[in-house]
């Protein structure tokens, strides 16, 4: 998964959750935003994605730290983020009703644009966890 373009790349996601579908999304950014991306001072582990009652799409708790000389007083603020309508529908409808999470798994550069890759999950329980490490344990 990993390519030249991605920027950023979210690796708790492939222990932590499994995948049932991706999406690419547009970011609006602020300019010190861009920079910093840029030089990897982001921290994604711990941002999710939500949608609103206005079905606007935010990549929220994500830390993007500012350049030695910016003093930027507002680092995590939520970004929203562009998707299509039928996207959003489809997004909404399978966390309201089958438990679903959006998460961001990888930032990348398509050209001019800074685009996010997100994926519809659904959490993995401990017990599942453990039952993979002691399949893994098996098959070695």
């Amino acid at each position: 998964m990993k390519n030249k373009s991605n920027i950023i790349y979210n690796k708790y996601i492939i222990k932590n959750y499994i995948i049932k579908k991706i999406f690419q999304a547009g970011i609006i950014l602020k300019g010190w935003e861009v920079k910093s991306i840029l030089k990897k001072n982001i921290d994604i582990k711990n941002s999710y994605i939500n949608i609103n009652k206005n079905k606007e799409v935010y990549l929220i708790n994500s830390n993007i730290f500012p350049l030695e000389n910016n003093l930027i007083k507002n680092k995590n603020r939520k970004i929203k983020l562009l998707l299509k309508k039928k996207e959003i529908y489809y997004l909404y409808s399978n966390i309201k009703t089958k438990g679903y999470t959006i998460i961001l798994i990888s930032i990348i550069i398509k050209k001019p644009w800074y685009k996010a890759k997100i994926a519809l999950c659904k959490g993995i329980k401990i017990y599942d966890k453990r039952s993979n490490t002691k399949y893994k344990e098996w098959k070695k």
